[in-house]
């Protein structure tokens, strides 16, 4: 499932398309490969009007199942964006050296989703209780900056 771009093609397809029911036709990507287009018509997050997502997929389902399909990926998404965040930038050749930053890496990523899970329990008990939408406030830099003081730290603490 991949999200289509917009396109004049797309828009005027969309303006002959049943709001109720979602929209699904054979489409062509780049002159070569035959798929589906799906849309959606639903509303945004923020406030009431309704707009039309699009994807081009393969995945033979109905628009609004597609549309529940594409929203689990944004996780996947950012977890993928967020993680090279944590990456040490080495010049070193040595294997051992690489694969001990990327376990950190890894270790680091893992406790940054586990602080903003914990925070976000924190901060969903208050909203609920005040009814405020949730704002994550702890980010990967915030972490990474924290662990590089630390880091830091501990080398000055070590002789050479």
């Amino acid at each position: 499932i991949i999200r289509a771009d917009k396109s004049k093609k797309l828009n005027k397809r969309l303006e002959r398309a049943n709001k109720e029911r979602g929209y699904r036709v054979p489409w062509t990507v780049n002159k070569r490969a035959e798929t589906t287009l799906v849309a959606y018509y639903v509303k945004k997050k923020n406030g009431g009007k309704k707009e039309w997502h699009a994807w081009v997929t393969n995945v033979n389902a109905s628009p609004r199942r597609i549309w529940k399909i594409y929203k689990k990926r944004w996780g996947i998404e950012t977890g993928d964006r967020v993680k090279g965040d944590f990456q040490a930038n080495t010049c070193s050749k040595s294997f051992t050296v690489r694969v001990m930053y990327s376990l950190l890496a890894i270790c680091l990523y893992n406790l940054w989703v586990l602080i903003n899970l914990l925070h976000g329990f924190e901060i969903i008990k208050k909203a609920v209780a005040t009814c405020k939408k949730y704002k994550p406030s702890i980010t990967t830099r915030m972490v990474r900056k924290s662990y590089e003081r630390w880091l830091v730290a501990m080398c000055e603490g070590v002789e050479a």
